[in-house]
């Protein structure tokens, strides 16, 4: 499913991600619906809606896109 993961990126002096949130990433760059990363979790979509938008936050990006396009510029995922 995912390619490999190291298990922490720094993404700022303040926040670490952890290998879930890297995970989560990962499956919504390899086009995992919300619906799916949530089963395969077992957690709800506004659980999952909720991690990417704490992750929006920080990384101060606006879309999913964003944020995905963020986290490769910045060899968080590869």
């Amino acid at each position: 499913m995912a390619k490999s993961i190291k298990k922490t990126k720094e993404i700022s002096t303040e926040y670490t991600l952890s290998e879930k949130e890297i995970y989560i990433l990962d499956m919504a760059a390899n086009d995992y619906s919300r619906k799916d990363i949530a089963e395969y979790f077992g957690l709800s979509v506004r659980t999952i809606e909720a991690v990417f938008a704490k992750l929006q936050m920080i990384t101060k990006t606006k879309t999913m896109g964003g944020l995905i396009g963020y986290c490769f510029k910045n060899k968080i995922l590869s």
